[in-house]
């Protein structure tokens, strides 16, 4: 029988990604994703036998919930699960509206799922891998609330890994910076493609790697951006 994984967001960029490859390698998928025909189009294409998707908007905790009981019903429990989905807005002024819009995308998307398996990963092992951001290292100036909500997820996982590292739960974290993604409103150097970041991905969890940062140089940028002088970082990473 196939190894399961669970991806949310795999309508498209990282998360479409992890998709193809880890079907490529005979892993069986649960696309999790907001857009019903996308969902169709992706089990057309890869079968049933290896993929089934489930329209679900990770922010509602009770979507998540009935979505996971229809998992159980199938007896497809994942060991794998791929917290990918996530959103980001900029924000000229700010605004606790947009602040509660992201964080329940960003960060209870991703605990929602982890809360309603986390009792059954303690029993049969399992590993969640989560997206964080360099963003919660040093955030960008127009964008509060997608790095606080990052900032928030980051602890939470590493305090997650720690409370469990004595039980066959695993947590990766994964913090990338510039991906190529429709999120990212303009090109960037160094940046990387959706696909080298799925790699990237799919062997930390595979390794149950604790953390890991990409791209390299950005990676370095965010770490020095951190101990320069704001104007530094507003040159940087904001419009001026």
């Amino acid at each position: 029988m196939k190894t399961v994984c669970l991806i949310t967001g795999v309508s498209s960029g990282i998360g479409e990604r992890l998709c193809y490859q880890l079907i490529a390698q005979g892993y069986y998928v649960i696309g999790i994703a907001r857009r019903e025909e996308r969902l169709q189009e992706l089990t057309q294409e890869f079968g049933e036998h290896s993929f089934q998707g489930y329209c679900c908007d990770t922010s509602d905790r009770q979507q998540v919930k009935t979505v996971s009981e229809k998992i159980r019903n199938k007896n497809m429990i994942p060991e794998y699960f791929f917290l990918n989905a996530g959103m980001g807005e900029l924000e000229l002024t700010l605004n606790g509206d947009t602040h509660h819009r992201i964080f329940n995308t960003n960060y209870f998307g991703t605990l929602y799922w982890i809360e309603e398996w986390l009792w059954t990963a303690r029993e049969r092992g399992a590993q969640f891998v989560a997206v964080s951001s360099l963003a919660s290292i040093r955030a960008a100036p127009n964008a509060p609330a997608y790095g606080a909500s990052k900032a928030a997820l980051r602890v939470c996982i590493d305090a997650l890994r720690i409370q469990y590292r004595n039980t066959p739960v695993g947590f990766t974290l994964v913090v990338p910076g510039p991906v190529n993604t429709k999120m990212l409103e303009r090109s960037v150097p160094f940046s990387w493609s959706p696909d080298r970041a799925a790699s990237r991905i799919i062997k930390a969890a595979i390794n149950r790697e604790k953390v890991v940062f990409f791209p390299w140089i950005w990676t370095w940028g965010y770490r020095v951006l951190a101990l320069m002088r704001d104007s530094v970082t507003a040159k940087f990473l904001g419009n001026e």
